[in-house]
């Protein structure tokens, strides 16, 4: 049995068995996606061709699970969009490198350099303009697309590789049009604040998010509402009006998307509506039932000491609910994508060291490591690498070993372990593997350096979408991840939630209904009655407080 690691403890996501397929999700945009997948392998036989795709996996000479490509490679491709599939002459080729590690060996000069690189093309052959040459890992998680100059939607690559020294990339090839993630701005109607609003159990709450709005070209297609009490509104739109049932600060968000069919955009930013919905009354001393003599007056009161009915809530465990980490062995060179969204930090922080982040964790299991790109991609883009292939056969965790695992019923699944990337570590999970001699062997639970380092991290705002994004670049193993979270210095959470329904004591914040039977006596206050019944029965006195909300409640003797 695997031990939980504690930095999980603070903020994680679990990812439950569920039935439901965790929906794919890229990296600022989704693209569009046609027929089988495309190999595309950089060797000579494909040198000089063109490939019409919408869905093509580029990778190196090596080949799938392969060391990479060779000395004194030279080779050009061509990739254009399948724009008859699609039924859409304005889609246009975009590739994005989720590997592009180069060796850096210069067997030139200073001043005429001859390094292993990659130059692209603006359009189906080497005449057109040059968007570039690239070398190192320059091209890592770029997205590289053709533009509207060209007129035909296709990029053109040649790889050339020196004598001495050799790397790896690979990449995924897809058909999209532009896409710029929406943006939310919502507030609460008749709020507090624009961004707060006290409530009672029951009443609604009116939200307008009718500011939000859509990149250029685009509109908002649907305005998705989380109440974060159990209840999602997607049908609505723009402004919507709730109700709670239960106390609590509710942390609303807005989740946008656009109406770009092919390319389909999600809001990265997050505007948390605080609700702040009012606690019960405790009641407590308040008078029991009893039973007199007939000609017998009894004093009922109603509050004997202030604050006696004060009731305090304090806030909900912060652990958000998603379905299915499921990472398909039918994905090669495709990001998937988990996502988490921080919603409780001040919309001012940002990670200004390493210190900042304590780490960055997830429980998973895996059958094959030395396919694996794992990245996280920060709120506003920045993307680091945290495993870029390599450990070849190396076990994550206690994998399935049939490898079938099945996205819709969740069966197939192995045992996860507890993996964390930290700024103090001093292995990557590749240099842990190279150490032992890198022969049947199964990754520790622990913490692991990532291959970037975290201070690529430094000017990422807290709030927002984290997303941990795993590229698959082998067809026969599968795996899954059950937790994902990033936890950051204990100086930037805020401390827990609570807030305090009090009631006052004059009339008209607690008294005695006056309309109830017998009562022969009160105080100006209406917090003490005298009653005398002059007939034989049972007989019921409702005493009611108003809170600081102004919230009703009764109790009855």
């Amino acid at each position: 049995m695997s031990v939980r690691n504690p930095f999980i403890a603070k903020r994680i996501i679990r990812i439950s068995d569920s039935n439901k397929i965790f929906a794919l999700l890229f990296s600022l945009c989704s693209v569009a996606v046609f027929g089988q997948q495309l190999p595309i392998l950089f060797s000579p036989a494909s040198n000089g061709q063109t490939f019409v795709t919408c869905n093509g996996f580029v990778i190196d000479s090596g080949g799938q699970g392969g060391a990479g490509y060779s000395n004194n490679e030279n080779f050009t491709i061509t990739i254009c969009p399948d724009t008859a599939a699609a039924g859409d002459n304005s889609l246009y080729i975009t590739v994005t490198f989720n590997l592009f590690l180069l060796n850096t060996t210069n067997t030139g000069t200073q001043q005429n350099p001859n390094l292993d690189n990659m130059t692209v093309y603006d359009g189906p052959n080497a005449t057109y303009p040059t968007l570039g040459t690239y070398n190192g890992n320059q091209l890592q998680n770029v997205n590289i697309a053709a533009t509207n100059l060209n007129g035909t939607g296709c990029l053109t690559f040649r790889f050339y590789s020196n004598a001495q020294g050799t790397g790896q990339f690979t990449a995924s090839a897809t058909c999209t049009e532009p896409c710029t993630p929406p943006t939310a701005d919502a507030f609460i109607v008749d709020g507090d604040t624009n961004d707060s609003i006290r409530v009672c159990l029951g009443e609604a709450v009116t939200l307008d998010g009718s500011a939000s709005y859509a990149g250029t070209g685009f509109n908002i297609a649907e305005y998705s509402w989380n109440f974060m009490d159990g209840t999602v509104d997607n049908t609505t739109g723009a402004v919507v009006t709730h109700s709670f049932q239960s106390p609590g600060q509710y942390q609303v968000q807005l989740v946008l998307t656009d109406n770009n069919s092919d390319n389909p955009c999600q809001n990265l930013n997050v505007t948390p509506l605080k609700v702040y919905v009012s606690n019960y009354p405790t009641f407590n001393a308040f008078p029991s039932d009893t039973i007199i003599c007939l000609g017998e007056s009894l004093d009922l009161i109603g509050i004997i000491d202030f604050g006696q009915y004060d009731s305090t809530w304090v806030g909900f465990p912060t652990t958000n609910i998603v379905d299915d980490g499921c990472l398909s062995d039918q994905l090669l060179g495709v990001t998937q994508s988990i996502p988490i969204t921080y919603t409780e930090f001040d919309p001012s922080d940002v990670i200004t060291s390493v210190d900042d982040i304590n780490a960055i964790c997830m429980n998973m299991e895996h059958s094959f490591m030395g396919d694996l790109v794992v990245q996280l991609v920060c709120p506003n883009g920045t993307s680091i690498n945290l495993q870029t292939q390599g450990g070849g056969g190396t076990q994550i965790g206690v994998p399935d070993q049939l490898d079938n695992v099945n996205c819709n019923d969740g069966t197939g699944q192995g045992e996860g372990w507890d993996y964390c990337w930290t700024a103090n570590a001093t292995q990557t999970w590749t240099e842990w593997v190279n150490a032992q001699g890198g022969f049947g062997l199964t990754l520790p639970e622990g913490n692991y350096a990532s291959v970037d380092p975290l201070s690529n991290l430094i000017g990422c705002p807290l709030s927002g979408t984290w997303q941990i994004n795993f590229t698959d670049n082998w067809a026969a193993d599968d795996g899954t991840v059950f937790e994902f979270g990033v936890t950051f210095d204990p100086s930037f959470y805020p401390e827990i939630v609570e807030f305090t329904n009090t009631i006052g004591e004059s009339a008209d914040s607690s008294f005695w209904d006056l309309s109830d039977p017998y009562i022969s006596a009160n105080t100006p206050d209406l917090n003490v009655i005298t009653i005398t019944p002059t007939v034989t029965g049972a007989y019921s006195y409702n005493y009611h407080v108003v809170n600081n909300f102004g919230c009703e409640f009764d109790s009855t003797v």
